[in-house]
């Protein structure tokens, strides 16, 4: 029996594509097959998925019955309404496994998502970051005032005593358990250069995040407005914990830089001293976008059985996400928002050689693949990257070979690595 809406009207189950995400396909000879049918390739034309090597899925109902068809597919990088496509039931694993390798993430359709953990088709994953490890997106778009970020997190005793920032981007804007006091939750914003007389600071009250289980984090901010009308709200667990006493709001208006900057869950350039793991479920970002919370948590978090909503909700009311995990480890490891492609990383601090040489840098592995080496001048706020000055796999644990001839003795170096892990754990 297949898996299908009975909405036939061409390309309905679409949620995403860009240009480069449709081809055309042959379909063979003896079928009439339904906008929303899962292929699979063979002999180099497609026909409805049975069980062979997935090549997309039909955009338009064709009538192949009477001979070969060449018929618009959608063939990679886009987001599809699973419920809303035609299969074999028994293989659902292997159609999202299929369409997930041609980087094509499925997921339920706003009509249909769940509002909140069970009861509708959504059911949230959760995934384990392993030891310093974090998700990565190094922002294409531009700089904004106004960043939104709602994420669920778990964290054990030893990873919350080590202070972790949950989230954060390059030092510019952060959620750290432990920002002022031992269980509390807190940050910054700060504008390019991190001026001492601009910026707005909050933190919680103590003993908020508590150990082994979920919370729910949701942060907005807008900084377009001159002290002391910046607005910034923090809900935790479903309800508001930022004091107006415990709010800090100097200077001017200004933009969060976010084109250009690593935006790690947790942020990469300190987890060199966060060893411990973690476990995240649904973290997504809107940059460019304040979201009250006073209107909108429940479509976050779902008030009746404090459990995550499906992230197609809020897509469906704001937009896509800037940065979206979600799913399983596999489907996790892709940003399914719009800004940038995403990387599993360890990070680690270092300081640049004067010349070809070795640099030490901790968490370093023999055989670990160099994703990027960064630099920031905390001055200005600019982000420079110098990978090309590096060997492009670590060759001695501990070490990175600068192989450049460039005086970088003076630099602060943040190198990030693909030895990371992730796997699946429990969820919300």
């Amino acid at each position: 029996m297949a898996t299908r809406i009975e909405r036939h009207h061409a390309s309905a189950f679409v949620i995403k594509e860009d240009q480069q995400s449709r081809s055309s396909r042959t379909l063979a000879s003896g079928q009439w097959l339904q906008a929303g049918t899962v292929l699979e390739e063979a002999d180099g034309k497609v026909t409805a998925f049975v069980s062979g090597t997935i090549a997309g899925v039909l955009l338009n109902e064709t009538n192949a019955l009477s001979g070969d068809v060449l018929s618009p597919v959608l063939a990679r990088v886009a987001t599809v309404a699973l419920d809303e496509l035609t299969f074999p039931a028994e293989s659902r694993d292997a159609v999202i496994a299929g369409l997930l390798a041609k980087g094509i993430v499925s997921m339920f359709s706003p009509q249909l998502a769940d509002t909140g953990g069970g009861g509708g088709g959504y059911v949230a994953k959760a995934v384990r970051l392993g030891l310093n490890s974090a998700m990565m997106v190094w922002s294409t778009l531009p700089d904004a005032s106004q960043l939104t970020i709602s994420q669920w997190t778990r964290a054990d005793a030893a990873a919350i005593s080590q202070f972790p920032v949950i989230v954060g981007q390059d030092f510019i804007s952060e959620a750290e358990i432990g920002f002022v006091n031992n269980t509390d939750i807190g940050g910054i914003f700060y504008p390019k250069g991190q001026p001492a007389n601009q910026y707005i600071r909050y933190d919680t009250a103590d003993g908020l995040f508590t150990s082994d289980v979920y919370h729910h984090f949701f942060l907005t901010v807008d900084t377009g407005f001159d002290t002391p009308n910046k607005k910034i709200a923090c809900w935790f667990d479903g309800v508001p914990v930022i004091e107006p006493s415990n709010i800090t709001d100097l200077g001017s208006a200004f933009n969060i830089p976010t084109n250009g900057l690593g935006f790690g869950f947790p942020d990469a350039v300190s987890i060199g001293s966060n060893t411990q793991a973690m476990d995240y479920c649904d973290p997504q970002v809107w940059i460019g976008q304040y979201i009250d919370p006073a209107l909108h948590i429940d479509k976050f978090r779902d008030p009746a059985t404090g459990k995550p909503v499906d992230p197609a909700i809020p897509a469906a009311t704001f937009g896509q996400q800037s940065i979206l995990y979600s799913g399983d480890h596999t489907a996790f490891q892709i940003n399914q928002g719009n800004a940038g492609s995403a990387f599993l990383v360890t990070g680690a601090g270092a300081t640049g050689s004067n010349g070809a040489g070795s640099v030490t840098c901790t968490n370093a592995t023999v055989g670990a693949p160099i994703v990027k080496v960064q630099t920031i001048d905390f001055t200005t706020g600019d982000v420079s990257f110098i990978t090309e000055q590096f060997e492009a796999t670590i060759s001695v644990d501990g070490q990175i070979q600068q192989t450049s001839s460039n005086d970088n003795s003076a630099l602060q170096l943040f190198v990030y690595l693909a030895n990371a892990t992730i796997a699946d754990t429990d969820a919300p």
